[in-house]
């Protein structure tokens, strides 16, 4: 399907390409590229998408406030400057995926504070308290990656 402008009036063709393509819309409602065929994805796609998700869910589900809040801050620390010169920073969520994603391919755990922050006092115990978490993350483990 594409959209083609017809004067003052935009008109949806099915399976048709011509016309003025819209690819940017300021409205919302007629963002379009050109019809792209639809194939199967690879596996190494697959990998990657099921790691991404896998690691949201951890995100979502097991990090506590202030593990989520460690890593909100080390983003914020760690800023970059645009290409219009204005400072860009990451989200929590985003640099926690960043910094967790290639180990998480290797099979190891992910990092569950941000480096250089220290777990909240109450949460400091001997090892074996924090086995929960390690076996949900060694839960989620597949097969070495195919590339």
């Amino acid at each position: 399907m594409a959209m083609v402008k017809l004067d003052s009036s935009i008109v949806d063709i099915e399976g048709k390409t011509g016309g003025t393509v819209f690819r940017y819309d300021n409205c919302g409602q007629h963002a379009q590229a050109f019809p792209r065929l639809i194939k199967k994805r690879t596996r190494k796609q697959d990998f990657v998408r099921s790691a991404f998700s896998d690691l949201s869910y951890v995100w979502k589900s097991y990090l506590t406030k202030h593990e989520q809040d460690t890593w909100y801050i080390f983003a914020r620390n760690y800023s970059y400057p645009g290409k219009k010169g204005n400072i860009q920073t990451l989200p929590g969520r985003t640099m926690y995926l960043q910094y967790n994603l290639p180990p998480w391919w290797k099979g190891e755990p992910p990092l569950w504070i941000a480096p250089g922050f220290t777990p909240e006092p109450e949460h400091v115990a001997p090892y074996e308290a924090w086995w929960p978490k390690w076996v949900i993350a060694w839960l989620f483990r597949w097969e070495p990656p195919p590339f």
